[in-house]
């Protein structure tokens, strides 16, 4: 049963479109990742087949959506719930979200704004992002993100920073 909520598909913002998965979104994501994406990845889980890790973050995600752009996914986002309090975020993105950067710091504001408002007992969003991932370190700081010192994780021992987003922050 999922415990996060959300009412946010289908829904055209400028220059892109947020919606639900589709056949096909994920293998095109995974066949143009950004590279530090295609690294992280690889860091945590040992292996280069990205389709397969992103499938089944997809599956076990409570909430799941594709940012498109001229027709083309250019991210996966995705929400689970870890405990009553507590829930982790994940984002994949292609190349082609660079062209996106202002924008999507204003829809990522927004959507986690909106993750807290539609679950009250939702206290803090909580993930770990990979010490190379440095565009991904500027966008989570711009969301209001505690990022912390880098520890070994993951298959393969390489250093990730675990972060936190929380609530009183953004309501």
């Amino acid at each position: 049963m999922n415990s996060i909520t959300s009412q946010n598909t289908g829904t055209i913002r400028p220059n892109y479109v947020i919606r639900e998965l589709r056949d096909g979104d994920i293998q095109y994501i995974a066949e143009n990742l950004r590279p530090a994406d295609a690294r992280e990845l690889k860091a945590v889980y040992g292996t280069d087949d990205y389709a397969k890790r992103l499938e089944v973050s997809a599956e076990y995600s409570d909430e799941l959506f594709i940012c498109e752009a001229e027709g083309k996914p250019l991210a996966v986002l995705g929400l689970k719930a870890t405990s009553r309090h507590d829930a982790a975020i994940w984002c994949c993105a292609t190349r082609a979200i660079s062209s996106f950067r202002r924008s999507l710091v204003k829809e990522g504001r927004a959507t986690i704004e909106r993750w807290f408002n539609e679950n009250p007992q939702l206290r803090t969003l909580v993930n770990f992002t990979h010490i190379g991932n440095t565009a991904n370190h500027r966008w989570l700081k711009a969301m209001g993100a505690e990022i912390f010192p880098s520890e070994p994780r993951g298959a393969q021992g390489e250093h990730f920073h675990f972060f936190t987003i929380e609530r009183a922050s953004h309501v």
